[in-house]
């Protein structure tokens, strides 16, 4: 028995006949780790204790720091209590219950254990896991919640917290009772940083009751595939849990509620939207304007959304001055980035545009017809499936920094950059390197002025390849395409 006293690491793995782990007496109470996977007959971790409420019955591992179980399908609770029917589902103990303290526990995994119900109850005790920082749950089939309120209390150090794919999770805090009698309306996270809720079909908010949530240290918030969510908390509105101290917001099949847009966040870099029904990203281009951080805009398979903004000022552009990357995909309703034309956008550090299946969106920057279109830091883009852009741009566009464009099945695309019809001016794209062109019929030439670009190294044509001239009009790679179409053409008629 001395080997589980002075036990400090212990991992099992693949033993599929072990019920129970390890003995009450002596507890390996210098275990800094444990780690169980792959034992799927294991129901309790420790071996039973009688119902007497004695400091040696308590299970006290004040060393532990990491504890991770994977795939222990079987497993109910950390110990069993002998005159409890642990066994009848209606009655299922939590994980942790009042024998249990583990108060230098930083970090708990949970992936593919189908028996449990909760973390914790009413019984469970408060000051157990005050040092938790990172609460990880995975495929906890039958998990219904976290556990009560009074037990959120306090958890003071998280960090940390992902929950995925437990398809019984109806809430993640539970609404309490009479017995949870801490008199307090708030639930602050004061540590948090990450908060990742996925594939939970049958979760409706976070936190039920009449509790307000706060996350004044929050920087990543994703949530993805919560089809039955309707709020994210019983005090808390459900346009105002957003914190602005994001940095990363991702939404995906989530928030199936009356958020109908985005609120400003001043610290936010990457904002990803996904299957969402909103119809503008923002109520105005006063959210936009606060947008100043943001790095990263990634909006796909919204049926709904038909612009940024529904309206702006016309004598203000409206900027995104830190935006590198643009992802646009599957946007069946937007037909501008603000429903009011001639508002103009300006993305000064752009680096990557993507514009894929928008059938009805006309890619322009509008403004005053003679404006130069700038996109100073611009080195690629692709326009993919756009049945209704006619141009990339209405007017003079300078991008010395595109190296690569490619543009595919724009059935209606006539020209690359249109330029004002009154300016004949050469144009040049300085850095362009590599040009490809599929299956748009309506393009004869990129341009109406003559186009140079210095540096091409590769232009392929409905997967030709043609041969770089110097100095050579990028135009005339259209023009050769299109009259080696006219001749096939007129053979086949002959």
């Amino acid at each position: 028995m001395e080997l589980f006293y002075n036990l400090c690491h212990l991992e099992v793995s693949n033993l599929e006949k072990l019920a129970v782990l390890l003995p009450v007496n002596p507890l390996p109470r210098k275990m800094t780790t444990l780690n169980i996977s792959n034992c799927h007959n294991l129901t309790y971790i420790f071996s039973e204790v009688d119902e007497v409420n004695k400091e040696s019955d308590i299970i006290k591992l004040p060393c532990l720091k990491m504890l991770a179980l994977d795939m222990v399908s079987n497993l109910m609770s950390v110990i069993k209590e002998s005159n409890k029917d642990n066994n009848d589902d209606s009655r299922r103990p939590s994980f942790f219950n009042s024998k249990v303290t583990l108060t230098s526990l930083e970090e708990l995994s949970l992936n593919n254990n189908g028996r449990i119900v909760k973390l914790w109850d009413m019984e469970s005790k408060l000051q157990s896991f005050l040092n938790l920082k990172v609460l990880k749950i995975s495929d906890c089939s039958e998990m219904e919640t976290i556990g009560p309120p009074s037990m959120f209390f306090s958890l003071v150090q998280l960090e940390s917290l992902s929950l995925n794919a437990c398809g019984e999770m109806k809430q993640v805090i539970s609404d309490g009772s009479e017995r949870d009698e801490i008199p307090k309306e708030i639930i602050a996270f004061p540590k948090l940083k990450r908060l990742q809720i996925s594939c939970m079909d049958k979760l409706k908010c976070f936190c039920g009751g009449s509790y307000k949530m706060v996350f004044p240290r929050l920087e990543v918030l994703s949530l993805h595939n919560l089809s039955s969510m309707t709020k994210f908390a019983g005090g808390t509105s459900s346009t105002g849990f957003f914190p602005k101290t994001l940095r990363s917001l991702t939404l995906r099949s989530a928030l199936n509620m009356e958020v109908t847009s985005l609120h400003p966040f001043t610290n936010l870099r990457d904002l990803s939207i996904y299957n969402l029904t909103w119809e503008y990203m923002f109520s105005t281009n006063g959210g936009v304007e606060h947008l100043q951080s943001l790095e990263k805009l990634t909006i796909e398979d919204c049926p709904k959304l038909k612009a940024i903004i529904p309206r702006g000022d016309k004598d203000n552009t409206i900027v995104f001055p830190r935006l590198k990357i643009l992802y646009l995909s599957n946007l069946k309703s937007m037909i501008k980035l603000c429903s009011i034309s001639d508002i103009p956008f300006h993305f000064p550090s752009l680096k990557d545009l993507s514009i894929v299946a928008c059938n009805k969106l006309e890619w322009h920057l509008d403004g005053e017809p003679n404006q130069v279109v700038e996109l100073p830091s611009l080195e690629n883009v692709t326009i993919d499936a756009c049945d209704a852009m006619t141009s990339f741009s209405t007017r003079p566009l300078k991008a010395p920094k595109l190296r690569e464009l490619t543009v595919h099945n724009c059935l209606k695309m006539e020209w690359f950059l249109l330029g004002n019809s009154n300016n004949n001016a050469d144009l040049e794209l300085p850095s362009l390197e590599e040009v490809t062109i599929e299956v748009c019929p309506e393009m004869k030439s990129f341009s109406p002025a003559f186009l140079r670009a210095p540096r091409l190294q590769l232009v392929k044509i409905d997967g030709k390849l043609y041969p770089i001239t110097e100095n050579e009009d990028l135009n005339h790679f259209l023009q050769s395409a299109n009259s080696s179409e006219q001749i096939a053409a007129d053979e086949n008629d002959l």
